[in-house]
């Protein structure tokens, strides 16, 4: 053999050897550590063996169920369990118990990157996804766009939107024999709020926007919220050249543009606003409270530089994705349960009448629509799972979880267990009355997540909401549509990428509303007190 052949030879097998070993450290993070290797695997797995780089993923993946039922089907093992994600190692938990050790303590408040990689591309550098002082920086900052006195602001845009909804948008489909599939609708009003609350522009800068840039924008964005749900379950995805490959990853990147342009866009025609002294549309937009801060006395916290408010308008946009699902399933319970579909809209009657409008105390008012949106909530989490950075070894119930791992929570299986749960598969909002909540663990119910990365807006999105249906209840009847004619049904029906959702689509079908004056007793009764008690005096 040559010299030159020799030399192929040895770097060929030189190349092997670090392939080898570039693998067995992808494929095995506890290398060299016996002892964490040791506490990771004294929790059960699901499965005989792991494939190398893929892990545990392709199951998940396999045919023959959903993502949500084989992800489910792995809690046949018991209520923790080990698994890998790619070559991140996974301890699952579903005990209220353990949710409060990793949650309650503030000491795992951060969300491993490598899978919050795709949520970072569509929601941005926001509280989503930022962890450590930064996050703690940004927390402070925001939580004074959630005070109740703004959000009393809010209500009459709230309001403005969802009758556009009503009257606009489902009037030509509300004929009771037509299906349609509510989450566009809902995702469309949602949107329409945001470029109000969240960039303070009203009816009239709305329509100076040009249409076609617009519909672009919302187009961006419905592609970007579907495209970060793919790459979830693709790893390989994760890789921004490896996507920017793919068609569908040059199309996201474009998209992303898109977005970052229009934040761009309203950011600076807000600060030319704010410095020629003009009289701004909304004084409490988000985007308003944000550009206002100003330093901490002890200059200890300084404020949001555009590049990070651009990151909390992103971040403000993308959850009302999660809004308008939560609608999407309230409705659809609603049309199959009409016993409560019809005492929600006796009690929207009674504390708004039947075609005035909405204010901030009746809305809060309105405690049995909170309870039915709350079960809706607890059978159908939107965020079925979460996860966080185990920084430290940890005991959790059974074990301890070594630092290193990520740690992945699962509503959606807790939810639905018969320990905390009495017949967890019947839609009863009245297990929320707060007779029934006094002995409930407070961390046997997530729907928007627990602890200090609690969701900031989830008061904004209760009262929005309850907006909507109010309006669309008053105006017509929600019936079953095709492909959704039971619970035992819906639920056959779900699967879960990001978020719990419905591929098939939100099917309902909308019928116009009688409401005569049997419809609304109370309604009814409290005018005739106030009238009685007017002409008295």
């Amino acid at each position: 053999m040559d010299t030159a052949s020799l030399a192929c030879a040895a770097v060929t097998l030189a190349l092997l050897v670090l392939l080898q070993r570039l693998v067995r450290r992808l494929r095995d993070p506890f290398a060299g550590d016996a002892a964490r290797r040791a506490a990771f695997e004294a929790f059960p797995s699901p499965f005989m063996f792991s494939l190398p780089l893929l892990g545990d993923l392709p199951r998940m993946l396999a045919p023959g169920g959903t993502v949500l039922v084989n992800g489910v089907r792995m809690f046949r093992c018991g209520p923790s369990f080990r698994f890998w994600c790619g070559n991140l190692p996974f301890v699952v938990l579903s005990r209220p118990e353990d949710y409060e050790v990793i949650m309650g303590s503030g000491r795992f408040n951060n969300k491993p990157r490598p899978i919050y990689r795709a949520v970072e591309a569509f929601f941005g550098s926001g509280l989503a996804t930022i962890n450590g002082d930064l996050w703690r920086l940004h927390r402070k900052h925001i939580t004074h766009a959630f005070h109740f006195r703004i959000l009393e602001r809010y209500v009459a845009v709230f309001e403005r939107k969802a009758r556009m909804l009503v009257e606009d948008k489902l009037r030509p489909m509300a004929d009771g024999a037509t299906t349609l599939n509510v989450f566009p609708q809902f995702a469309f009003v949602t949107n329409e709020t945001i470029f109000e609350t969240a960039f303070g522009l009203d009816e009239t800068a709305n329509k100076a926007i040009d249409p076609a840039y617009r519909q672009r924008f919302v187009d961006a964005m419905e592609f970007a919220f579907g495209q970060m749900q793919a790459r979830v379950l693709k790893p390989w995805l994760l890789v921004d050249w490896v996507y920017w490959l793919t068609a569908d990853g040059r199309r996201f990147f474009e998209a992303d543009r898109m977005i970052d342009e229009f934040a761009v866009r309203v950011i600076e025609d807000r600060r030319l606003k704010m410095k020629d002294g003009s009289r701004l549309a909304s004084r409490y937009s988000f985007l308003d409270l944000m550009m206002k801060l100003e330093p901490s006395e002890d200059g200890a916290d300084r404020v949001l530089n555009d590049m990070e408010i651009r990151g909390e308008l992103r971040t403000f946009i993308s959850v009302q994705q999660t809004s308008a699902t939560i609608l999407s399933f309230a409705l659809i319970v609603l049309a199959l349960n009409p016993d409560i579909q019809d005492r929600v809209v006796e009690e929207v009657l009674d504390e708004l009448g039947p075609d005035g409008g909405v204010a901030y105390a009746p809305l809060m008012g309105l405690k049995y629509m909170e309870r039915v949106l709350k079960e809706t909530m607890r059978m159908y989490p939107v965020l079925p799972a979460m996860a966080r950075e185990c920084t430290e070894d940890v005991r959790v119930t059974d074990g301890v979880i070594p630092a290193g791992c990520c740690i992945a929570m699962a509503p959606v299986y807790t939810h639905r267990q018969p320990e905390l749960w009495e017949e967890p598969g019947r839609f009863d909002p009245d297990r929320f009355l707060p007779e029934r909540c006094a002995d409930r663990h407070p961390y046997s119910y997530l729907p928007f997540s627990a602890g200090g990365r609690n969701c900031i807006g989830q008061k904004y999105a209760m009262l929005q909401m309850k907006a909507v249906l109010s309006a669309l209840l008053r105006a017509y009847e929600v019936l079953p549509g095709k492909g959704c004619t039971s619970m035992a049904e819906l639920d056959r029906s779900l699967d879960v990428t990001t978020f719990l959702t419905m591929p098939k689509g939100f099917n309902v079908r909308l019928r116009p509303r009688d409401l005569d004056a049997a419809a609304a007793p109370k309604f009814t009764q409290r005018l005739d007190s106030a009238y009685l008690l007017a002409t008295a005096r």
